[in-house]
């Protein structure tokens, strides 16, 4: 005697596996990204240095640059 409804039988699908280990690989970067420290930039800044730079790039002796054309063009040129 057969039974009138046959059973399928289950295929394993290679598509799960694939699915389960991108899922796997997901997970894995993720979290690896969510743990990872972000890089950190501590600049040090000497203002008086800044303002010697500056000063001397000025002085008669140089030729024309971006810092004399600066101060040329600013309110603080008296020699208009």
């Amino acid at each position: 005697m057969e039974p009138l409804v046959k059973k399928r039988k289950k295929k394993k699908n290679k598509n799960n596996c694939d699915e389960a280990a991108f899922i796997i690989f997901i997970f894995a970067f993720t979290s690896f990204q969510l743990l990872a420290q972000g890089p950190r930039f501590e600049i040090k800044y000497s203002e008086p240095l800044a303002v010697f730079v500056f000063v001397n790039e000025l002085s008669s002796k140089k030729d024309d640059n971006t810092f004399k054309q600066l101060f040329l063009s600013s309110l603080y040129n008296r020699d208009k």
